[in-house]
């Protein structure tokens, strides 16, 4: 099954019609939660073509990118 948004996964696990995986913070509450310490893989951000020039965008950004950089990968 495929959904378009995040909460719709979330909302399909909890009736119990599916299952997902799901940030942590995501799936609390739900009653089968079960963690998946070594599932691990790269992420991006990304931003709509047209605005990623935009002075707020590129604050958030750049903001994003120190607290990333500080923080350093999670693995």
């Amino acid at each position: 099954m495929e959904v378009t948004q995040a909460r719709n996964a979330r909302d399909l696990c909890a009736a119990g019609l599916a299952k997902a995986v799901l940030p942590v913070f995501a799936g609390q509450g739900l009653p089968l939660l079960e963690a998946l310490p070594d599932l691990t893989h790269g992420q991006w951000l990304v931003s709509h073509h047209e605005a990623r020039h935009a002075p707020p965008v590129r604050r958030v950004l750049r903001a994003l990118e120190r607290l990333l950089a500080r923080d350093g990968p999670r693995n």
